[in-house]
């Protein structure tokens, strides 16, 4: 995989809409193409159909029953908005891009989508609302694992070219394996010619998703690059870690 990806893929629902103006910026400073993926909550319509589904106004605390029509048009609207707000981001930034609709879950679109894009960008609602306004844009520190694999080689690869491109600093985070010093090695030599600013940082072997999710849930600053192929990686664990990560996550192949 190329250092310089030409299509990103952003998935979205209705809790991470926010999460397109850093999408738009990535793909901005790697001159790549975004598509945005807007995933729409087939469960919820479904159980929107039931008869004894109610629904709570956070604003006034009143019930009333939850109607699939009425929840439908309000998907339609968002998605209307979206779009809108996406059209006229890119084009400030001069971003070519799609968006497209997805019925089904956020496991379900990231299982098809990860098969076939270069970058898989996603976060949870800790990405959305744990960050003031102003600090959603691309600044301060990216974040890459490296594990030996070939993805993680990209993801430190594609990792160096954002930070480059962005002045950011890049923080290279390696498990403490019985093969630990021969990937720092490795990891140095992937970032000590590059001029960016960086650090190798020794982590917790991510061998589960209890220890992935203890090493990424303190990290502060403004992307994650996973490499695609860590072996705890599947849908069900994928939104388990997007519940934690308080930044957005970018899976490289």
């Amino acid at each position: 995989m190329s250092a310089t990806p030409k299509r990103i893929v952003l998935l979205v629902d209705s809790g991470t809409l926010p999460l397109m103006e850093q999408a738009v910026s990535l793909a901005a400073l790697v001159e790549a193409q975004l598509e945005a993926v807007f995933i729409e909550d087939d469960e919820l319509l479904q159980v929107a159909s039931l008869p004894f589904s109610r629904e709570v106004s956070l604003r006034t605390a009143t019930v009333r029953s939850l109607n699939r029509e009425r929840l439908q048009q309000e998907i339609d609207r968002e998605f209307e908005q979206f779009r809108l707000r996406l059209e006229q981001t890119a084009a400030r930034s001069r971003v070519q891009w799609e968006c497209r609709r997805y019925a089904g879950s956020r496991r379900e679109a990231w299982r098809e989508s990860a098969q076939q894009v270069e970058l898989l960008f996603a976060g949870g609602a800790q990405a959305v609302y744990r960050r003031p306004a102003q600090q959603r844009r691309l600044k301060d520190m990216v974040y890459a694992v490296y594990n030996g694999t070939e993805a993680a080689r990209n993801a430190v690869a594609v990792a160096l070219t954002v930070a480059e491109a962005g002045h950011l600093h890049l923080v290279v985070l390696i498990p403490e394996t019985l093969n630990y010093h021969q990937l720092y090695q490795e990891a140095q030599e992937l970032v000590q010619h590059s001029g960016v600013s960086s650090q190798l940082v020794p982590v917790h072997h991510p061998d589960s998703m209890p220890n992935l999710k203890v090493m990424v849930s303190g990290l502060r600053g403004t992307l994650l690059f996973l490499p695609r192929e860590l072996e705890i990686l599947s849908p069900l664990n994928i939104d388990e870690l997007l519940q934690v990560i308080r930044l957005p996550v970018i899976f490289v192949p």
